[in-house]
């Protein structure tokens, strides 16, 4: 039990690295500065390392030797990292985002101050830069994806990618105030001083100005001018190569069950 126990608190702590929007989300601030690159091949090793070893872990434990609580602990944290290690037989990393599921879309809505990013201290508006700094690479990294997925014939329904574009058209400014991710710097706490608001204010500008809507519009040009055109005017996973398999994988992800879709 001690060994799962620790097994467990382990996995979450890793999970959170290598997922440090996840944490932010669920309230754990110690990631709030943070933005790992989940577009690189580089952290689709590093997550399969995690789910390989954990399992492993799993093992070397006795299932019959736990109290009920404690089984179930044990088995949530096998199916997790079972279908965590199974999904990236999918390659779902070559359709980064849609719609729905966005990175800019989460960071705008984070920038808004009224979502799971904290914005009551000087800490958390420097914190919260630091995480935007990463944002460039993010966006390299997605460009890479999808142009292998267009390659593959791997791609997005065209309908879905034309809302994305409507999304980003938004962030795509002349004027940095007028960006979403600038708003951290109109809606000071009352804890932040006057000094502190006009030096965050032209951290926030400069951001935007040389890495935030550069990166913007190179994501809204490329979608709009290279991967629309060879996006599909079909709909659902299961027109993709190997289709039928991912709605399957997806549908048991989804249920936590065995049934077929």
């Amino acid at each position: 039990a001690e060994d799962l126990a620790a097994l467990a608190d382990r996995y979450v702590d890793r999970v959170f690295e290598l997922n440090p929007i996840q944490a932010t989300f669920v309230g754990e601030t110690k990631y709030a500065d943070q933005l790992v690159n989940n577009q690189s091949v580089e952290f689709r090793q590093r997550e399969r390392a995690l789910q390989v070893e954990t399992l492993a872990a799993l093992e070397k434990i006795d299932a019959t030797k736990l109290s009920e609580p404690e089984r179930l602990t044990y088995d949530v944290l096998k199916y997790r990292a079972s279908m965590a290690l199974e999904s990236q037989r999918y390659d779902f990393h070559l359709t980064p985002f849609n719609q729905f599921y966005s990175l800019p879309l989460t960071l705008v809505q984070f920038a808004s101050t009224e979502g799971a990013q904290p914005f009551r201290t000087v800490a958390d508006y420097e914190a919260f830069l630091r995480r935007l700094d990463g944002f460039p690479a993010w966006v390299d990294g997605a460009i890479a994806n999808m142009q292998e997925g267009a390659r593959r014939g791997i791609v997005q329904p065209k309908v879905l990618m034309q809302r994305v574009l409507s999304q980003l058209k938004t962030q795509k400014v002349d004027d940095p105030v007028k960006s979403g991710f600038y708003r951290p710097a109109t809606r000071f706490p009352a804890a932040v001083r006057d000094e502190d608001r006009v030096r965050l204010a032209g951290e926030y500008r400069r951001m935007v100005v040389e890495k935030v809507t550069p990166a913007i519009v190179r994501l809204y040009d490329y979608i709009e001018k290279d991967y629309l055109p060879k996006c599909r005017d079909s709909a659902g996973i299961g027109a993709l190569p190997g289709g039928a398999e991912r709605y399957a994988f997806r549908a048991r992800e989804s249920t936590t069950t065995d049934y077929t879709p």
